[in-house]
């Protein structure tokens, strides 16, 4: 704007006028630079090397392709500044942001889109996914390729495997992800025996790898016991595992459905013998927390789980349908310590 102008502005208008002008045309030259930034950069699957595509997504191109179809998104999505993106780009957009606790203004030149679109796409697509996905991990019914010989199956395997039990088809625990310490609710987040703020969730994970059940987050004060009557998991168990059962640790109560270890003061011998075996092969319980945390390393983020300004829980549940879509194509340390096949991708999501 040369100097001429201002003169004119300032003969003719008031200063309040000229300032509100000026702010105006800044905000449009603003608009306008990002607008040729991100315009030259485009996202193409097929340009990004294959050797690179486990180390940014976590799968491979044509699982990515066939996840997308699992998930029934949308071949089309339109951005909140209505841009048209395809829903590969967009579900690429989700597992890089998962994949580290990277920052979106790192991801916007991967991506061609200013930061702001892409943390309104990311919250679209999480929605999406949890509202018609999450019901895997809440109900055991909706987890149709559970048939009574596949339990048979993996039942036979547990034993196998040394358990004294011959009806243990999964094992419960449950986890702390820290949070930062929050504003609010700070007494209810805090766990006096981490002695951190978290979040508490509970899970069963299966023999072939895949986390059947996550509850919803709850506060981090709250015993393991808390969280199983308050989830009515009992009822689950009876109704969908009555000749079966699951094996917990000792803060959960014993059941015919949920066994737990011997703790008297003095244990016999068998009892002991039992408590060992069985601790073997519950540990696949923690190798399942630790697979979430590895391919979705952001949810490990303490810094960055900040409750009230973002869905934390909401993550945590993403990331583990993410982590038994990738245990559906690759397998997981659990299904192979236990030599048992994981479901296909479209077996899981239907």
């Amino acid at each position: 704007m040369s100097n001429n102008t201002l003169e004119i502005l300032a003969i003719c208008l008031s200063t309040e006028d000229v300032k509100e002008y000026l702010m105006i045309t800044l905000l449009r030259n603003e608009l306008e630079e990002k607008q040729q930034l991100y315009s030259c950069v485009s996202f193409d699957i097929d340009v990004i090397p294959l050797q690179n595509f486990r180390h940014m997504f976590r799968f491979d191109r044509a699982d990515i392709i066939r996840l997308h179809a699992a998930l029934r998104m949308p071949l089309r999505w339109q951005t909140p500044d209505r841009q048209v993106i395809g829903g590969v780009k967009r579900l690429c957009l989700l597992l890089r942001r998962f994949v580290y606790p990277n920052r979106l203004k790192d991801l916007q030149n991967e991506f061609g889109l200013h930061y702001s679109s892409l943390s309104k796409l990311l919250k679209h697509i999480c929605h999406f996914i949890y509202i018609k996905w999450s019901k895997l991990l809440l109900n055991f019914s909706e987890n149709k390729w559970l048939t009574e010989d596949y339990l048979l199956e993996i039942a036979a395997l547990v034993h196998a495997k040394g358990a004294p039990l011959t009806n243990c088809v999964g094992f419960i625990d449950g986890t702390a992800r820290a949070v930062c310490r929050p504003n609010l609710m700070q007494r209810e987040m805090y766990s006096g025996h981490k002695r951190f703020h978290c979040l508490k969730f509970q899970s069963i994970t299966l023999p072939n790898g895949i986390i059947l059940h996550l509850s919803s987050p709850y506060p981090g004060r709250r015993h393991d016991a808390f969280i199983f009557r308050d989830t009515h998991m009992m009822e689950q168990l009876r109704l969908y595992c009555d000749r079966f059962c699951v094996y917990g640790d000792e803060g959960y109560p014993l059941r015919r459905q949920l066994i737990r270890p011997f703790s008297n003061v003095h244990l016999t011998e068998q009892q002991q013998e039992f408590n060992k075996q069985m601790v073997k092969v519950r540990q696949c319980v923690e190798w399942s927390f630790g697979k979430i945390i590895q391919q979705s390393a952001f949810v490990d983020f303490k810094k960055n789980q900040k409750l009230f300004l973002q869905p934390v829980g909401k993550f945590y549940i993403i990331a583990a349908l993410l982590t038994n879509a990738h245990t559906c194509f690759y397998g997981s340390t659990t299904s192979h310590y236990f030599n048992v096949e994981s479901p296909n991708i479209l077996e899981y999501f239907q």
